[in-house]
């Protein structure tokens, strides 16, 4: 695998044009078109569920929002004219804040660039130190300089991953690793604007409503904010002022006025290995050892036992450490890249590059996923509390 910049994606710089065919590293580039799942898995019965929250061959699509209840009419020619509308300008909006062509060269070739400091940051983040932020407080924040993943990702998504780490770390003893095997395309698949003032990372966005494509959310920074989002384009504004507002309009209008937050999904078609390895211990040993006495003295070894014990030999590496989980898939991978707040003057004429610090703030609507699953608890709580009420 080729070297690549220190991993706080700084490789998205305004540079010349880049040629479209170029964008890729060429090391990744493939033009081979088989399977689109491809897996082997060799799997400890334990390890069917992993603590590190990641989309194997066989998981399913993450659910963000309920069924669609609109009418035929709405769902296959309104909602889609409202969805294009929102995206060309939030995309346009983007253009002239970082330039079109930064956006649509430089950019996408940093994102790939990104995609393999992910991939090797989750292998390289330091167990030790994980373990002790795991032990205290989730937004205890000392160390985190060393561990490469915090200056690749955003806030949220940085301690719901390495909570997944830390846990197998704590639990079994183990790591993970994610390995980029080959990169087949990469294309931006939407941009999204969010107008309003700057409110830091300390904010954790908690879903409140969700119909059709919009969603309203509750912030607490300091004080509560709402915010609402829609396809491309959302708003966020203290909690008073939204509801003192006389219209939507002249929400959006003080909104704007105080800056934006712009997004870019980035698609890749990629396949990536997954693996869970346990390293090897002193309890290890012990077993071991109580294994070889009872094999000994016990009847002749079963078919299966003995099938159990080659998987074991097969996957067990030099240093003793054993790989207890490997899942290896082509599939589309949505990474989302977050930019720092903007002000308006920031917002013009290419003025955004002095200021073009992207994190990763979702990985296949994973943080998006965890907070619909939060909001659909809270909504059965609250019919659950109704009919006790009524009864």
């Amino acid at each position: 695998m080729p070297s690549f910049p220190t991993p706080t994606i700084v490789a998205l710089h305004r540079s010349k044009s880049v040629p479209h065919h170029r964008l890729l590293p060429s090391p990744f580039l493939s033009l081979h078109h088989g399977s689109r799942r491809r897996r082997h898995t060799a799997t400890d019965p334990s390890h069917v569920q992993t603590s590190f929250p990641w989309r194997t061959c066989d998981s399913p699509q993450r659910t963000t929002s309920p069924p669609s209840l609109r009418s035929p009419l709405a769902k296959y020619l309104f909602d889609p004219i409202k969805v294009e509308v929102t995206r060309f300008f939030a995309k346009t909006f983007i253009h002239q804040a970082y330039g079109e062509g930064y956006t649509e060269n430089q950019f996408l070739a940093g994102a790939t660039q990104a995609l393999e400091a992910f991939c090797q940051a989750c292998g390289r983040s330091s167990l030790q130190s994980l373990k002790g932020r795991h032990r205290r407080s989730p937004h205890h924040h000392e160390e985190e300089e060393d561990d490469p993943l915090s200056s690749l990702l955003s806030r949220p998504l940085y301690e719901r991953l390495s909570t997944g780490i830390a846990s197998h770390a704590l639990d079994r003893n183990e790591t993970v690793s994610l390995s980029l095997d080959s990169l087949h395309d990469a294309r931006i698949s939407n941009y999204s604007v969010l107008f309003g003032p700057r409110v830091g990372t300390a904010a954790r966005p908690r879903l409140q409503a969700v119909v059709g494509r919009n969603r309203w959310y509750l912030l607490d920074a300091g004080s509560e904010y709402v915010m609402f989002r829609g396809s491309s384009v959302g708003t966020l504004c203290p909690r008073e002022e939204n509801a003192s507002a006389r219209s939507t309009y002249q929400l959006g209008t003080r909104a704007m006025d105080e800056g934006a937050v712009m997004s870019i999904d980035v698609t890749f078609d990629c396949e990536i290995t997954y693996t869970v390895v346990r390293e090897r211990s002193t309890d290890d040993e012990r077993e071991a050892t109580v294994t070889v006495d009872e094999t000994t003295s016990s009847e002749p070894t079963t078919a299966g036992t003995l099938a159990r014990k080659v998987s074991e030999e097969l996957s067990t590496r030099s240093d003793g450490s054993r790989v207890v989980y490997t899942d290896t898939c082509r599939r589309d991978l949505v990474l989302v890249f977050e930019g720092k707040h903007a002000t308006q003057e920031e917002c013009r004429e290419g003025a955004a590059l002095g200021n073009n610090h992207w994190t990763i703030a979702d990985v296949d609507s994973l943080m998006e996923s965890d907070r619909y699953q939060v909001w659909v608890k809270d909504v059965k709580k609250r019919i659950k509390s109704t009919e006790n009420a009524e009864r």
